[in-house]
């Protein structure tokens, strides 16, 4: 199961990639605005202390007023190249899901005629929604969370390191441990993922079966019996959540320290 979980995972991410390259200037442009806009976030503490430390020592008006207007551009600059990244990644993901739900329709429709008796339709239509939705939320994590991540942490490690070395080997040093507790957590949280998305999509697939043959479940009393059915998959898929709640327990105390 875990070799077919990491053939999966791969052949995913290449199929998400074949359809990236087609928008990647829009990527390159979205990532790029989103690292300036985090450089200058970066470089306005710089100019917070400096301008409490000229006014403890009792400074002419205009020096304060100066070093206000260089923090106020600074904060304009990181508002400005934040919007812009924003506005080129909502071309760029909406681009590449329209290309993945056009793709997953092609795939799916080039079946034969038992591949869609043997198999429910909302099953079929959660499975297809699921595939090309999780783009966003893939890029979301890649763009928004782990490159501002990389960024912010990485010119801190260096600023602390020039300043005091071991400031910045201790922040290093905490990535690392961070960084390697997250991936186990995410291996272990990662089979149950799947599960409960294969519980979901049966859970989707028997409502909308009821749905689609309710005179046969009224004519031949099939009301209990299907209710039950659906009932076992969510309280399975419950079961999956309150697994997948764990994770947070321990990952928080982890990520506040």
């Amino acid at each position: 199961m875990t070799c077919h979980m990491k053939y999966r995972t791969k052949l995913t991410f290449k199929i998400y990639w074949q359809h990236v390259k087609k928008y990647k200037y829009s990527l390159l442009f979205t990532v790029l605005f989103i690292i300036i806009g985090d450089v200058f976030s970066i470089i306005a503490p710089y100019w917070y202390k400096k301008f409490f430390d000229v006014l403890v020592g009792n400074p002419e008006v205009s020096e304060l007023f100066s070093i206000i207007k260089v923090i106020f551009f600074i904060g304009l600059l990181h508002w400005f190249f934040i919007r812009a990244a924003a506005f080129t990644n909502s071309y760029f993901q909406t681009s590449v899901m329209r290309d993945l739900a056009n793709t997953c329709f092609a795939y799916l429709h080039k079946h034969s005629f038992s591949f869609f008796n043997n198999n429910f339709v909302g099953s079929l239509v959660k499975r297809v929604g699921r595939f090309y939705c999780s783009f966003e939320g893939v890029a979301d994590r890649l763009i928004w969370d782990l490159l501002p991540i990389v960024v912010n942490v990485g010119l801190i490690i260096v600023v602390l390191y020039t300043i005091r070395p071991i400031l910045g080997v201790s922040v290093l040093l905490w990535v690392v441990i961070f960084c390697t507790t997250n991936y186990f957590f995410s291996k272990y949280k990662l089979k149950y993922d799947v599960i409960k998305s294969e519980l979901d999509t049966k859970a989707t697939g028997v409502l909308a079966d009821t749905v689609t043959n309710h005179s046969n479940i009224k004519l031949f009393v099939g009301y209990n019996r299907e209710r039950d059915n659906l009932d076992l998959l969510l309280k399975s898929s419950r079961t999956c959540v309150d697994l997948l709640g764990i994770y947070p327990v321990f990952l928080t105390p982890h990520n506040g320290f």
